[in-house]
């Protein structure tokens, strides 16, 4: 899916999706008063998207009318509790490891995204390839991510799973406990490699002097 949204999307607004990646690209641009607006605005769209994704994904499963075989019933907002996955880190799995798996592999995924968007340092022209490899790059994060924490790996994500669970089960312990995993270990992923990218284009441009620095600059749209 985000494959096809990058080759969709990435021609018109860049296709970030993700709230830390944004935050990546505001920080490694330091453009702080040219970007602010836009980037308010992209923040804004990416969780009303999660929200209105959640909906969706209700709407889609709502049937109080189905065939429940015990032991399974409905949640409160009438959707069969099996179709209802939450998003909370495994069993051993402390609230600090999860948020370090969070961000780590955040991180990871965010650096990619910044290297095919930066014109000094991305290794082909070809968006096709560009989008393939940041695709995969998430699929082996949450492929690493999943078995600890169900890998969110995006604020948004965190925001809209918290929300349907609000919604199917009113106020449970897993909000309190987890929520802040979800949101500010993607962000800190997204935060450090902003900075590091930031300084690896500044090493660049010391190493490659011809360059033009504006080059280094990624448009938030």
């Amino acid at each position: 899916m985000l494959f096809a949204l990058i080759l969709i999307g990435g021609p018109i607004t860049g296709a970030h999706v993700n709230p830390a990646v944004t935050l990546a690209v505001y920080i490694s641009n330091v453009r702080w008063t040219e970007d602010w607006d836009i980037f308010l605005i992209m923040w804004t769209a990416q969780f009303f998207g999660a929200f209105w994704g959640v909906c969706l994904a209700w709407n889609s499963l709502y049937n109080p009318n189905s065939i429940l075989i015990p032991p399974n019933k409905l949640s409160r907002a009438m959707v069969p509790e099996s179709e209802i996955v939450l998003l909370y880190p495994a069993d051993q799995v402390s609230n600090f490891d999860a948020f370090q798996v969070e961000a780590i592999c955040t991180f990871v995924f965010v650096m990619m995204c910044l290297l095919v968007k930066t014109g000094k340092t991305k290794p082909t022209k070809q968006g096709f390839l560009s989008s393939l490899a940041v695709a995969s790059t998430l699929l082996a994060m949450i492929v690493i991510a999943a078995p600890k924490t169900g890998a969110a790996l995006n604020p948004a994500v965190g925001f809209a799973q918290t929300c349907f669970e609000i919604a199917n089960f009113g106020e449970r312990k897993n909000l309190d406990n987890y929520f802040w995993v979800y949101i500010l270990g993607p962000f800190t992923g997204g935060l450090v490699a902003g900075i590091l990218w930031r300084g690896q284009i500044y090493a660049f441009s010391i190493i490659n002097p011809p360059e033009s620095t504006e080059k280094s600059v990624i448009k938030l749209i």
